[in-house]
């Protein structure tokens, strides 16, 4: 086939290299610029702003920072007193788990109140969890103890368990001491544990409760514990004393842990603005006007003042240098926004932000003014963002023509190998590989994955994990606020991240894609689906579990009568088991009737061994045996009787056959004495006549016909002679080692003559050393004859007769093959029947038993007789087990090779015809 360079297993891979590259090339170039300048300069034909503060990505880390800002400013709210957190501050845990509400007055939320400073400071610091038991009293009230006051005044006898207050021992009737209730106890949760009694008296023997069990105690109920309520008191003793929190102690829990890591969060929220956002530590000043509350927020000292900051905000808009601020003031109420120095500025973006603030103020009357100071006096994000970017600038617009690049090497790199996988210079059609062969939704899985893993390193790069990552340095280490810079500045290790993760989905998209293609291309992709194939599967399988179902109906329904037999004896059996665990009556009835069925069923077993030993009886070929049937009951007889009435149909068969081979034998023998007899007077006379020297040629013609079929019919006469003897097996073989490669090269030089009559070659492919087999050598002799003779008569004249001889460790094969010259137009095993020819038009000499004699004989011998057909070509195996060790003494037709014959009676001129 022609080759065609573009299909190269080189250019391949050298597009597969190249498309690789420029995904990551693409996406590199694409992430610096969006990051450092935003997704709007990605045109190539854009221009790349000069200053940081001119890109839209100024304006989106401006808004961002406000929206950090404004939700850090406000997590004070409601708890500080002067700008300060009020520590001494009361919170009532139930309000402000229901609805948020914090402060609390002296005497109110039923004594579950606390100090603020006490609950952000509560800690587990017990080494081991306490212990809480919960009693249950008699008006359905509950009593919570710890472990060791109860376990003091059960020893004590203070308190004494119900089931020992009665008694004049220590013991109860149960046997049950104190220490072995109380061992009890400490390990049964919410009376779920023993079935005992656990009500507990006092010292007079009054119950005062009624169960007891222990409840499991969290690190959280340990600090509910050791912690005091505003009003001092112990969480154990507000739940025994007041009825509002009796039996609540998990709520109490759950408020406490609540209220706990939620004041903690504000706090920590406020702590992180005033190390990133107060004033001095940021280029950002904020200003908020609550007008309706008449109150301001912001990080500027000088703008504390209502009044003050209402009037002079303007002034943010220039620093003090006199050049512009980034600058913006809202009032979303009216819908006024003023804008200066922030590119690209959308209202819908910052609409998120006003919406916030409104929410956390809790008014719509406000007033929003920021501005970042261009010149970046302070160290903070701005001022790193914009040195960093000052740094990158000058080299944007190359990224931009590389990262575009990038995008056109790999679409015509997918193209192109799109237009050439599955082909090859080295074989027509689809070439697939050993991967294409897995389910269609391995590959199909890969490219999806590949496609994820790219789209994670374009999420990772643009920005959303950085500022994860930020925030993870706020909530877990102390930090700076130059440390805190979810900026453009990307580091070696998120650089290899990135790469890694293009990298790898690339690899796998190009897998899963070019797999898919040639799946597609070779025809294999939608019936390669793994769920199809198992849907397949289990359609069979269902299929043919209803089909033995409905099978199993059937031979049920034929043998319903046994089967409903069987059906109600269990059902019975079931009942009465059932039954027997009511009363001593059922119990004894049930022990009756398994006896009684136990007896049967030895019974019917024995029954059934003596029908089983008859059917081995007639197995083994005593059609007389008969099943005696005496004794027999129910089944067993009537299988009995119908096992016996097949041995006597079997016996009488195999008398008819005998009857009938016996005439066919004895039919074959009187025909052929009756035919050999003037048989060999004719052959004599013909004889006679030859001796004449008749000079006639006419008559000498005459005398040749009449040798000739006599001949050839006395050979039909012994070939069915032969053949019967066979078949009755009224043959005897005198077994022994013979020389099988001595044996066909007599038989060969037998028929030399025969095969150059007809112009037929005969190459014989034989060992020089001796084969042997264990062989009659005249019946051998018969059946090399057979088939040497059946190729000197039907081969195509002109051509080859092929002798091959092969063995190996326990077998020897000889087969024998030519070139037909009739029609073969029937099977192989129509060939080895009697008197069937494959000369159908029976223009050759032949009685059809030859095959058959030599295919009989072979058997006989222990050996496997093959015929090969295929088209003209037609080929005859003899296989026989290969005698591995010579015995002492010469092996029969080994003696001078050139002088020792085994030949038939009958001589060449006597072997019968085949086919």
């Amino acid at each position: 086939m022609e080759k065609k360079w573009y299909r190269a297993p080189f250019i391949k891979g050298v597009l597969v290299v190249l498309a690789h590259i420029a995904v990551v090339a693409s996406l590199m170039g694409f992430t610096w610029v969006i990051l450092c300048a935003g997704v709007n300069y990605v045109n190539p034909t854009a221009k790349i702003p000069e200053d940081y503060a001119q890109t839209k990505q100024f304006g989106k880390n401006m808004n961002n920072a406000l929206y950090e800002m404004s939700w850090n400013l406000f997590s004070l709210n409601g708890i500080e007193k002067d700008g300060k957190l009020n520590e001494e501050m009361l919170i009532d845990l139930e309000k402000y788990y229901n609805s948020g509400e914090v402060s609390a007055k002296e005497g109110e939320g039923n004594g579950f109140v606390y100090k603020l400073s006490d609950l952000i400071n509560a800690e587990d610091d017990s080494e081991e969890n306490r212990e809480i038991v919960v009693c249950q009293k008699t008006d359905g009230s509950y009593a919570y103890e710890e472990w060791g006051s109860i376990q003091g005044k059960l020893l004590s006898g203070e308190l004494v368990f119900a089931e020992l207050a009665d008694q004049t021992d220590s013991e109860s009737e149960s046997g049950y001491d104190v220490d072995d209730f109380l061992y009890m106890l400490e390990d049964r949760y919410n009376g779920y544990e023993y079935n005992e009694y656990f009500g507990i008296c006092n010292k007079e023997g009054t119950l005062i409760y009624t169960d007891c069990w222990r409840m499991p105690v969290s690190s959280m109920i340990n600090m509910m514990l050791e912690t005091k309520t505003a009003e001092g008191k112990d969480v154990l003793k507000l739940v025994n004393e007041n009825a509002y929190w009796n039996g609540r102690l998990q709520e109490m829990e759950n408020m406490f842990g609540h209220a706990r890591s939620s004041l903690r969060d504000r706090i920590d929220r406020y702590k992180e603005y005033q190390e990133l956002w107060s004033e001095g530590k940021t280029n950002l000043t904020f200003i908020l006007l609550d007008e309706e509350n008449k109150k301001v927020y912001t990080n500027d000292s000088k703008y504390e003042n209502y009044e003050t900051a209402s009037k002079n905000y303007k002034d943010l808009m220039k620093n003090s240098a006199g050049r512009e601020n980034a600058y913006i003031n809202m009032r979303p109420a009216e819908g006024e926004v003023e804008v200066q120095q922030i590119a690209g500025w959308k209202a819908s973006e910052w609409q998120s932000l006003c919406d916030h603030i409104e929410g956390t103020v809790g008014t719509e009357k406000i007033h929003i003014v920021a501005a970042v100071d261009l010149d970046y006096p302070v160290t903070d994000r701005f001022q790193f963002i914009d040195g960093t970017y000052d740094k990158v600038q000058p080299h944007l617009h190359n990224l931009i023509l590389l990262a575009w690049g990038g995008v056109v090497v790999f679409l015509i790199s997918i193209i192109w190998l799109t237009a050439v996988s599955g082909r090859s210079n080295t074989q027509d059609g689809v070439k697939t590989n050993i991967v294409d062969r897995l389910f269609t939704e391995i590959p199909v899985g890969v490219l999806l994955g590949g496609i994820f893993m790219m789209v994670g390193g374009v999420s990772v790069s643009y920005g959303e994990w950085y500022n994860n990552y930020g925030r993870w340095i706020i909530d877990n280490t102390s930090f700076t606020a130059q440390e805190f810079v979810p900026s453009p500045s990307i580091g070696a290790a998120e650089v290899s991240l990135i790469v890694l993760m293009t990298l790898g989905g690339a690899v796998c998209f190009f897998y899963g894609y070019l797999s898919s293609v040639r799946k597609l291309k070779a025809g294999t992709f939608f019936n390669g689906f793994g769920i199809w194939k198992i849907g397949k599967w289990c359609i069979r399988v269902t299929v043919k579990l209803f089909r033995i179902t409905v099978k199993g109906f059937r031979e049920f329904w034929r043998h319903k009568n046994l089967m409903t037999k069987v059906i109600l004896i269990f059902i019975g059996l079931t009942l009465l088991h059932l039954f027997g665990g009511i009363s001593a009556f059922f119990a004894f009835c049930s022990v009756v009737v398994d006896a009684i069925l136990f007896i049967v069923l030895v019974k019917y077993a024995i029954d059934k061994q003596k029908v089983m030993d008859g059917i081995k009886e007639i197995t083994a070929g005593h059609v007389e045996y008969k099943i005696p049937t005496e004794g027999l009951k129910g089944d067993n007889k009537e299988m009995a009787e119908s096992i016996n009435a097949i041995g006597e149909g079997l016996q009488n068969a195999v008398e008819e056959s005998l009857k009938s081979e016996r005439l066919k034998t004895d039919l074959i023998t009187n025909v052929s004495h009756d035919i050999k007899t003037p048989l060999t007077s004719i052959i004599n006379y013909v004889d006679l006549l030859k001796r004449e020297n008749i000079e006639d040629p006419k008559i000498k013609g005459y005398i040749e016909v009449l040798e000739a079929k006599a001949q050839r019919l006395k050979i039909l006469t012994e070939d069915v002679v032969e053949a019967s003897k066979i078949s009755s097996g009224n043959i005897k073989l005198e077994m022994m080692d013979l020389n099988f490669v001595e044996i066909i090269l007599q038989t060969a030089g037998e028929f030399s003559e025969k095969f150059e009559a007809r112009d037929l070659k005969l190459i014989s492919n034989l060992p020089e050393r001796p084969v042997v087999i264990h062989a009659d050598g005249r019946r051998m002799w018969r059946v090399l004859a057979n088939i040497y003779n059946n190729a000197a008569k039907y081969a195509m004249e002109h051509t080859r007769i092929y002798a091959d001889l092969e063995e190996n460790e326990n077998e020897v094969a000889f087969s024998l093959k030519n070139i037909s010259e009739q029609a073969l137009n029937i099977s192989a095993d129509e060939l080895t029947e009697r008197f069937i020819r494959g000369d159908i038009s029976r223009s050759t000499e032949g009685s059809g038993l030859g095959l058959s004699i030599a295919k009989n004989l072979t058997q006989k011998m222990g050996g496997d007789f093959r015929i090969y057909l295929d088209g003209d070509l037609f080929k005859v195996t003899l296989v026989f087990p290969k005698v591995k060790k010579e015995k002492k003494g010469r092996i029969h037709g080994e003696t001078d090779r050139r002088k020792c014959i085994i030949s038939d009676n009958i001589g060449v001129n006597g072997l019968s015809g085949n086919r």
